[in-house]
């Protein structure tokens, strides 16, 4: 019997002396810049990625919702979210309404002056090509002038050098 509970201890040490082996190589491989590695690399290829680059896109495509999104998240987590009465529900829901108009109002004032700006742009482009088209004809006219002048002078040149010979 002692040799059988000898042997029962010498292979539970051996276990934790395994485990605790195991465990170190697995810390050494944990450490945060391998962590953060592996997690980009989850992120950045395949269907993940995807997903993260369609989300990207409707949250530059629709701050509002974005932003009301994160409105609520914020709610959630509030270790003061709890309702203790229906006037202080009011009044809360009061300051939810205020705050999520402010923010509308504010997203609304940036929408119009990037609108503006690209206005500005779409028309400083226009008057740009505008320009570019108006050099581009002129300088045409010019050219064409220009082989016209010639034209003629090489006629007149090869029609007195033919009647010179002609005599």
């Amino acid at each position: 019997m002692t040799t059988r509970l000898e042997q029962l201890e010498h292979d539970t040490e051996q276990s934790r002396a395994d485990l605790a082996g195991t465990l170190r190589e697995l810390k050494s491989r944990m450490t945060p810049g391998q962590v953060l590695d592996d997690a980009i690399d989850y992120f950045h290829d395949g269907d993940v990625a995807t997903m993260v680059s369609n989300l990207r896109r409707q949250a530059v495509d629709n701050p509002l919702a974005l932003a009301l999104l994160g409105f609520s998240l914020a709610w959630l987590i509030s270790p003061k979210r709890a309702f203790s009465s229906t006037s202080n529900s009011t009044s809360r829901l009061r300051k939810v309404k205020n705050t999520a108009l402010d923010a509308g109002e504010r997203l609304s004032s940036g929408v119009h002056a990037m609108a503006e700006k690209a206005r500005t742009v779409g028309s400083r482009i226009a008057d740009a090509g505008e320009t570019v088209a108006s050099a581009a004809a002129s300088t045409g006219e010019s050219v064409s002038r220009g082989y016209n002048e010639f034209a003629r002078s090489a006629k007149a040149t090869s029609g007195s050098t033919i009647q010179n010979s002609a005599r």
